[in-house]
């Protein structure tokens, strides 16, 4: 296993959880700053996508080793618990997700429409480019990626507690039980 309880409890994880925040929350920032506006016309292409690769992969590493961490914390934690940490991050996620739509409708007013709209300076460009990357690397887009990890590390928790409950799942410790109680 890539991440055992071990490893995944030391303090040095809770130092690299937290680096890697930082190093997205950073990245993130940057790629959204350096995003061009859409009033300045621009002519140097897109050179944030060198920047976006390294983002998104390290962005996908935060995430999934906040979804391990929360996962791993939930499972000693009560079903009432685990279910209002998703409910909780359901809601979050689509307050952000509607926060997200406004944010892309009000830059495509910003810019003049879509950009397959012949009349516009991003036709032909595509929904990836110089004028857009804010669309991809914001704050909601951030945060929307961190209520999914937690949801799905409490998902997953929840799963295997119900697993681990079940009266008839045989497991080392219920057989050891079974044999003193019948004996």
């Amino acid at each position: 296993m890539l991440l055992n309880k071990d490893r995944i409890h030391d303090p040095k994880a809770k130092l690299s959880l937290a680096g890697l925040l930082v190093i997205n929350m950073a990245g993130f920032y940057l790629i959204y700053d350096l995003t061009v506006p859409p009033n300045t016309i621009s002519g140097n292409g897109n050179p944030v996508l060198l920047l976006m690769v390294p983002v998104t992969v390290i962005f996908i590493a935060l995430n999934v080793f906040l979804g391990i961490k929360v996962n791993h914390f939930l499972q000693r934690q009560s079903k009432l618990t685990t279910m209002l940490i998703i409910t909780a991050m359901v809601a979050v996620f689509l307050v952000l997700l509607s926060a997200e739509i406004t944010f892309v409708n009000h830059l495509m007013d910003q810019l003049g429409g879509r950009p397959d709209n012949p009349n516009l300076k991003i036709y032909g460009w595509g929904w990836l480019n110089q004028y857009t990357n804010s669309l991809y690397f914001n704050q909601y887009t951030f945060t929307m990626g961190l209520a999914v990890s937690v949801s799905l590390g409490a998902a997953v928790a929840l799963l295997q507690t119900k697993k681990s409950n079940c009266a008839w799942a045989v497991t080392p410790g219920n057989l050891r039980a079974h044999e003193t109680t019948h004996h």
